[in-house]
């Protein structure tokens, strides 16, 4: 038996979303009829493969994600930060 690990699908309340979701990227967002994958365009949701069909009645979100990747989130700068020293081998001097 072949087994492969399969990720699932983390959907959040679309009330959850936060703001910084709203840059273009495209998420899954479950509306009235199903699953769709859009991108916020300024002041409103559109269907990618430029579909002009209505988005109405969005009730969850979810980041898109490979198979196997972790959910995205959005790292701190200390987080951030402190993966650059380690993929660069960065010393910093902090004294400022």
């Amino acid at each position: 038996m072949n087994l492969r690990l399969v990720s699932m699908i983390e959907w959040r309340p679309i009330e959850s979303m936060p703001d910084n979701r709203k840059d273009g990227r495209y998420l899954l967002l479950w509306d009235a009829d199903g699953a769709v994958v859009a991108s916020w365009n300024a002041d409103d949701w559109e269907r990618s493969g430029g579909f002009d069909d209505p988005i109405d009645g969005i009730t969850h979100w979810a980041d898109i994600n490979r198979p196997g990747d972790r959910a995205m989130r959005n790292p701190s700068q200390d987080e951030i930060l402190n993966g650059l020293v380690e993929k660069f081998k960065i010393r910093l001097n902090r004294s400022i």
